[in-house]
């Protein structure tokens, strides 16, 4: 018999992402990591992969090393998102950054380095400012549900400036019973007192190796679908594993939760979902053969208990089999 298993049973073609980080930093070498190079490209790749993400092309907006200045960097976002709303309509929004977060001797407001940040008394101005990266992509699209992921030093100190959006929201509306299905969840490879690390000589960023794995390899399990606090907790597993005694731990924040945690939306695929289900369907077909049919149908019910994650055409895929 034929099994027919959907590895993605997001709706892609509705998500935006942009990336954003810098590789190579002209006025401030010292910046500057080939890990976070190949960090942002793994990324990239797996957003745009059929057996990854699989999301179109035209959905990716890569900002990686561009050497502009915070302010067109965020007129490239803001307007990216506003050109895909009026094309696409879209429903949610991945923003990924690699790279350098701190407080610059100026503002001493949380800020992303980019390809073009220069050291101190210029650091300030050429760092791009968490809040106003919270205010530019709020106001491109309010309804989007935002999932940010930052894969830098003291990334979970970004968490405030995106609070800010429930007043924004609140003085927009009149009133906060009126405000539209959305939010902002952070995923933070530290703490807002820790530093994110990267080995010495490894290909990624501590966080972004762990990250990549759960994104090609999931986990094993019914679930067809990761939330950001799936995604902490595998993460966090394989940083444990792999680098012991030494691991950072990612956090998540949910800023904004007047309509809800968005938290507990699914925002990537598991591909350990279909490795799940065939094991399964392995054990119910060792079942069926057995000579007592009484035993078999016991143990067929059994395994029912397993099925609630799984897509209506696997349950089909099941019961079929448990008629033959």
């Amino acid at each position: 018999m034929r099994n027919i298993f959907i590895q993605n049973t997001l709706d892609v073609s509705k998500t935006l992402v942009v990336i954003l980080g810098l590789g190579k930093c002209t006025h401030w070498r010292e910046l500057g990591s080939d890990s976070f190079v190949n960090s942002a490209r793994t990324i990239r790749e797996y957003f745009l992969k059929p057996r990854g993400y699989n999301l179109p092309e035209d959905n990716l907006l890569d900002l990686f090393n561009d050497k502009s200045e915070p302010i067109t960097i965020l007129i490239k976002i803001h307007e990216f998102i506003i050109t895909k709303t009026i094309t696409l309509i879209p429903e949610q929004l991945i923003f990924y950054y690699v790279g350098h977060g701190g407080f610059p001797s100026s503002s001493q407001e949380y800020s992303l380095a980019l390809s073009g940040t220069r050291k101190k008394p210029f650091d300030g101005l050429t760092m791009l400012a968490v809040k106003d990266l919270a205010n530019v992509l709020y106001d491109a699209n309010p309804r989007l549900s935002r999932f940010i992921i930052i894969d830098a030093c003291a990334s979970a100190a970004a968490f405030p400036y995106f609070a800010q959006e429930i007043n924004v929201q609140a003085i927009e509306q009149g009133t906060f019973a009126q405000i539209p299905k959305n939010g902002t969840a952070l995923l933070a490879a530290a703490s807002k007192n820790k530093a994110a690390r990267t080995v010495s000589g490894a290909t990624y960023t501590m966080f972004s190796d762990a990250l990549l794995d759960v994104l090609y390899k999931g986990e094993p399990s019914p679930k067809q679908g990761f939330t950001l606090p799936d995604i902490r907790d595998l993460v966090e597993e394989r940083i444990k594993q792999r680098y012991p005694g030494e691991g950072v731990r990612p956090e998540v924040h949910v800023p904004n939760q007047i309509d809800g945690d968005i938290s507990k939306f699914v925002v990537f695929p598991n591909p350990g979902a279909k490795e799940a289900f065939e094991s399964i369907m392995k054990t119910a077909r060792s079942y069926i053969g057995e000579n007592d049919f009484d035993s078999a149908r016991t143990k067929l019910h059994e395994l029912e208990s397993n099925l609630a994650a799984f897509t209506k055409r696997q349950l089909v895929d099941f019961y079929y089999l448990m008629l033959q």
